[in-house]
């Protein structure tokens, strides 16, 4: 998909996002884009939840929930109508497809932007760097699915998240905790750029 600019639309659309849906609202980064994104009144906020799930107590008030089932598309598709905008926050542990469901979801939504679920240094851009942490091919193939459903993607490009990424494997900080061990990289004093949660 080409580039766009917010500036100038295709004729008969608007050049505002108003209603943002959220898959993983009350989750370790869905907590503090929520709340960010109610305080701005320029955005209905629309929360994708399980149905039966007890996390409904933790939204925030002014939130619209919708209870959809993760296996069925057309139960997503149809909580994904009118929306404007997708972002997928989803848990390391969710299933592998999940966000592959989600995309499809929203393509048959009419939803025009998603941004998917890659929080992290740019792994895309930085092909060596994400091939080294095994990144680059999902974020590439998610990019991909995304721009081939005729969607627009945006992503939030931070540093490691240390909170998570600290055990996440041997391969990130160097911390090997099943074999006791640690891998110094380069002499062991390179800086690198980290994200903190709040």
């Amino acid at each position: 998909m080409a580039q766009s600019s917010a500036s100038q639309p295709p004729s008969g659309t608007k050049n505002k996002i108003e209603n943002v849906a959220i898959v993983g609202a009350t989750g370790t980064i869905g907590q503090h884009i929520t709340p960010a994104l109610l305080q701005t009144n320029h955005h209905s906020i629309t929360a994708l939840t399980r149905i039966g799930s007890s996390t409904i107590k933790a939204f925030p008030p002014g939130i619209n929930i919708a209870k959809v089932d993760y296996n069925d598309e057309t139960s997503i598709a149809e909580a994904l109508e009118n929306q404007d905008f997708l972002i997928i926050t989803l848990s390391v542990q969710a299933p592998p497809d999940t966000q592959s469901k989600l995309i499809r979801a929203a393509a048959k939504a009419g939803v025009k932007w998603i941004m998917p679920n890659e929080y992290s240094p740019p792994f895309a851009e930085s092909e060596a760097l994400g091939k080294a942490t095994g990144f680059h091919n999902r974020i590439v193939s998610t990019r991909k699915q995304i721009e081939g459903a005729g969607l627009a993607w945006t992503s939030l490009q931070c540093g490691f998240w240390y909170e998570f990424s600290l055990s996440g494997s041997p391969t990130r900080y160097g911390f090997d905790f099943a074999q006791k061990s640690l891998t110094l990289f380069d002499d062991g004093q390179a800086k690198i750029n980290q994200s903190t949660w709040p």
